[in-house]
Order: C-alpha cells, then sequence, then structure tokens
C-alpha cells in the first residue's frame, strides 16, 4: 500500500482551474509558479508586482531580506487585471483590516483546502502552500534543473536542505513508478 499520495501534474492543473474568482484563481497561482511560503505571498502589495519584467519581490519570511523571483507571463497577465480592481495596498486583504491588512495563514489554508475538496482532490485535507513549493522541488528535479539555483529559488542558505527536498523526491518519483509499475499489471 503506497505511505502517502504523492501529487501529480493533473492534481495542480485541476486545482489552478477551479476558482471562479481572479483573486482566489491568482493566489493560488502564485503559489504554484513561485514556491513562495504562505506568508510571502500573504504579504505582497501592489508595490512588489513589476509587470514590466515579470517579476515579485517578496520580503523572505526568514531572513527578511527582499528576493525577486520571476513569474510567467500568464500570472503576469492576471496580476494586471487583479490590481486594476484593487483599491487596498496590498494583494490580497484581509476582511478585517484592523486585526491584519492581509489573509493570514489559516484563511489561505482555508481557501486551497475548500477548492480541493470542490473538485474532490485526492487528500484535499492534505493541501497546503508547501504542496506548491514541494511541487516546484519535484518539477525542478525531474526536469534536470541545476540544484544550486533551485536552492536560491527556495532560498535555502543550507544545501542540505534543498538536498532534503530532493532525495525526498527522487525516493516519490521512484516510489511512484514501482507503484504503478505492481499496479497496473492486469
Amino acid at each position: 500500500m503506497l505511505a502517502k499520495y504523492i501529487l501529480r501534474e493533473a492534481d495542480f492543473q485541476k486545482l489552478l482551474d477551479a476558482p471562479w474568482n481572479l483573486r482566489d484563481k491568482l493566489l493560488i497561482r502564485l503559489y504554484y509558479v513561485t514556491g513562495a511560503r504562505t506568508m510571502e505571498i500573504a504579504r505582497l502589495k501592489k508595490s512588489d508586482v513589476n509587470l514590466e519584467s515579470n517579476s515579485i519581490m517578496i520580503i523572505d519570511s526568514k531572513k527578511k531580506i527582499p528576493f525577486i523571483i520571476p513569474i510567467d507571463v500568464k500570472t503576469t497577465e492576471l496580476l494586471r487585471g487583479y490590481m486594476s480592481t484593487l483599491d487596498n495596498d496590498y494583494l490580497f486583504p484581509s476582511r478585517q483590516p484592523s486585526k491584519r491588512p492581509y489573509l493570514c495563514k489559516e484563511a489561505i489554508d482555508y481557501i486551497i483546502k475548500w477548492y480541493a475538496a470542490k473538485i474532490d482532490l485526492p487528500y484535499w485535507n492534505k493541501w497546503s502552500p508547501r504542496q506548491f513549493r514541494r511541487h516546484i522541488a519535484r518539477y525542478w528535479v525531474q526536469q534536470h534543473g541545476d540544484l544550486t539555483v533551485l536552492q536560491q529559488l527556495l532560498r535555502h542558505t543550507n544545501f542540505a536542505t534543498t538536498a532534503g527536498y530532493v532525495d525526498a523526491i527522487r525516493f516519490d518519483i521512484e516510489l511512484r513508478s514501482e507503484y504503478d509499475k505492481v499496479m497496473n499489471r492486469e
């Protein structure tokens, strides 16, 4: 029996297509294309977005330093449309700005889990921004990307942290491959 469900690209694509409002679509997409940590996206401001260079500036939640992350053209276009509707400096404003001006971690987790449940993804209650971060690492390893670039993208100080992702991902890929080979036999 498979110990844990290995999230597939098709699951991420379904989740990207699930939201019907622009805010949630953009929120989920930003996690998908950046691999950023939960609060790094939550704290984004309009001034952190550079539509001309297809990039966003996040403040690393651990080191508290700014970091530029590239984004794809589709995400840039979503941002362009979404930002034109905002009257707030934060991209993802809270409904209770007196407590916190941006969405809290629990609200973001709820949004992601809600859509995952709505479209009946396996283990919908396990979905979170961290899954997107792992997905970036998995995809990078599968495409044989440079691991030092992955380390920079994920902003790991220690290469051993990145290597831990890689070892776990390689194990998951091998496990999935073996599982599929055995279970798909007739």
